[in-house]
């Protein structure tokens, strides 16, 4: 199982994708969306076409966001 997992803000946003196999688990990749310096419209834009390029790469199974 592959699993996202996101910590969100609107100046950065961290992410790690975890594979799960049986009992072993491994860190397949992790990153920040830097998206600071630009207006509330365009940070967002920028964010959800990251996390769209993110889901598409990798493609998760499960996607968890921590709460804001």
């Amino acid at each position: 199982m592959r699993v996202l997992g996101i910590d969100p803000g609107l100046v950065a946003s961290g992410y790690g994708i975890v594979d799960f196999n049986g009992r072993r688990e491994a860190l397949a990749e992790a990153g920040v969306i830097r998206a600071g310096g630009r207006e509330l419209t365009a940070r967002l834009c920028h964010i959800h076409r990251s996390v769209a390029d993110i889901l598409e790469e990798w493609r998760p199974e499960v996607l968890v966001i921590e709460e804001v």
